[in-house]
């Protein structure tokens, strides 16, 4: 067994003369490596998958910093006697959120909040306020709130959406026992799967994007993989400037700006076309990717609290 995890780290994280080889024209030279791969000139760079793996595995392997939240009893940030608050945060990767129910009608009921209004710039979060979390255990109790907040975003009764959503209200609740923390590493180690999923996809519209150029599938899926590299590579370098404490808006943005400059140069260079047309095909593409990612978030979201228990 200890031979076959040697072997397989060597396989994949030595750095050898083609990893050196690769990453110069990598990062001075957009869409140079992917013509170079789909060309067949491919011997002495480092393979497009191994590439990505690499780079996404730095990305995630690198510790989490964010900004911290306020939680029930926390002597410096106080909560009003009437309120207590349970705060879920979530790295900057999951800037999406649910709008889920407002409030309960009954005021003597517990009131619950999540979230419809805490979607910030850098994280998405889920504040669950006044519940009486002593009686959540209750079996009644908590069965009756489930059924009025499933009822609230009007569901119909009897149907498998009504159970999918009463599950994800249960698991939801039971988020309380540890404040998600559990839940969290488990979305968290979804989202490589995720993203891998998301890499044919993307690949995907390129070919659509581009049909008149008939490339091979095979082909925009090198293309995925490498700025897919690229992007986690950047990820990789906002994420350690943010555990040093030196990441602010501007890098943020100038992070944003390389990614989509390398993008449109890496369009260029592939599909050959002028710039006015790529940097069109560019929004386009930014578009509707933008689109299929939130959608493969709120997925991953709903099964990993679907699959919680």
């Amino acid at each position: 067994m200890g031979i076959l995890v040697r072997d397989f780290l060597d396989d994949y994280f030595t750095v050898d003369s083609r990893f050196l080889v690769s990453m110069i024209p990598f990062l001075i030279k957009p869409g140079f490596l992917t013509n170079e791969f789909n060309s067949g000139r491919r011997v002495k760079f480092m393979p497009p998958l191994r590439m990505y793996i690499v780079f996404s595995l730095i990305y995630f392997i690198i510790p989490r910093v964010d900004d911290p939240t306020p939680i029930p009893g926390d002597q410096s940030t106080p909560i009003p006697e009437n309120q207590s608050a349970s705060v879920i945060g979530v790295s900057d990767t999951l800037q999406i959120g649910f709008a889920m129910a407002d409030s309960l009608n009954k005021p003597q009921t517990s009131q619950i909040d999540f979230g419809s209004d805490s979607l910030g710039n850098e994280n998405m979060n889920i504040r669950i306020d006044n519940l009486d979390k002593a009686r959540v255990d209750d079996p009644v109790y908590r069965d009756s709130l489930i059924q009025e907040i499933v009822s609230g975003w009007g569901v119909d009764s009897g149907t498998v959406t009504r159970k999918f959503a009463e599950k994800v209200m249960d698991n939801l609740l039971s988020l309380l026992a540890d404040d998600g923390k559990q839940f969290m590493g488990n979305l968290y180690e979804n989202i490589p799967k995720m993203m891998f999923f998301l890499l044919p996809l993307f690949a995907l519209l390129i070919k659509l994007f581009y049909f008149r150029q008939k490339p091979l599938y095979v082909e925009t899926i090198i293309f995925s993989l490498h700025f897919h590299s690229f992007a986690f590579l950047i990820f990789s370098v906002n994420a350690m400037l943010r555990v040093f404490g030196i990441m602010d808006d501007l890098f943020e943005s100038l992070a944003a700006l390389v990614i989509a400059v390398y993008l449109v140069q890496s369009l260029r260079v592939v599909f050959k076309q002028k710039y006015g047309i790529t940097i069109l095909k560019f929004f386009t593409l930014g578009f509707t990717y933008s689109i299929l990612v939130l959608c493969a978030m709120a997925t991953t979201f709903a099964l990993t609290l679907y699959l919680y228990k």
